[in-house]
């Protein structure tokens, strides 16, 4: 065998490798590990709330209902997702998520945009700003990265210089739990968007499990928790507890 094509066959190797281990937003490959339920506490320690996940045969989330008329249906194609939401009170909204080349979300019906950088990683995302219920712009807002984690948000609406959130995270791998331990769900807040966030469709993930985040300097920290099962999975994020598949 000749140098060339050994070359060749390594480099290709290399590649294969390297995006394995970038993989982010990855659907767990045991089903038993898909989260089906996240119950909400109140200040009493009793449950609030409940919602329900549904998925698609490939592993896609397809549904996400709570209580009421609550619920939202996604359908997926190569180039958009829909989501088809009814609220509590039975009010009726689709969302149009148009996607790149490498299946990230990058504009939405409602005129929201997002930019990825180099890494995969979402550094802008210009967010809607309503008066009276009536669109008047876009709030600009800022993403920073250091090690693979997102340390800064910076919100800028118009020429209002706006909230700063501040991040740290604990010395371990992240284990998303459908966007809510997240730190894109601070604007990202949305229940049927943050639930695209662990898939992938809003970019790489941060590689660490956040452990604090701070609005501006006057604020105080808020501190996250997490208890684990038997299997190694989180249990329990401050005030959530996770239902997985199989439980």
């Amino acid at each position: 065998m000749s140098l060339k094509p050994l070359l060749t066959a390594l480099v290709c190797c290399m590649i294969i490798i390297s995006c394995s281990k970038d993989k982010s937003g990855a659907i767990p490959e045991n089903k038993c590990d898909y989260i089906k339920g996240m119950v909400s506490f109140n200040y009493l320690g009793e449950p609030a709330d409940w919602t329900n996940i549904t998925y698609d045969n490939e592993g896609r989330v397809a549904t996400v209902s709570g209580g009421g008329s609550d619920l939202c249906i996604y359908k997926y194609t190569k180039t958009t997702i829909e989501a088809r939401s009814t609220d509590i009170n039975g009010e009726k909204n689709t969302t149009i998520y148009n996607l790149d080349k490498q299946g990230r979300i990058v504009k939405a019906s409602d005129n929201s945009e997002f930019r990825y950088n180099n890494e995969g990683y979402l550094v802008v995302y210009k967010s809607p700003v309503t008066n009276n219920g009536e669109q008047v712009g876009l709030a600009n807002n800022t993403f920073t990265y250091e090690n693979g984690n997102l340390v800064k948000i910076h919100v800028q609406n118009g020429t209002v210089d706006g909230s700063k959130i501040t991040f740290t995270y604990y010395d371990k791998p992240v284990q998303e739990l459908m966007g809510y331990n997240s730190p894109l769900m601070m604007v990202i807040g949305l229940r049927n968007e943050r639930m695209l966030i662990q898939a992938g469709f809003f970019g790489k993930t941060s590689r660490n499990l956040m452990k604090t985040y701070r609005y501006d300097d006057e604020y105080p920290r808020d501190d996250v928790k997490y208890e684990y099962d038997s299997k190694g999975r989180i249990s329990m994020m401050t005030n959530y507890k996770v239902v997985y598949n199989c439980d």
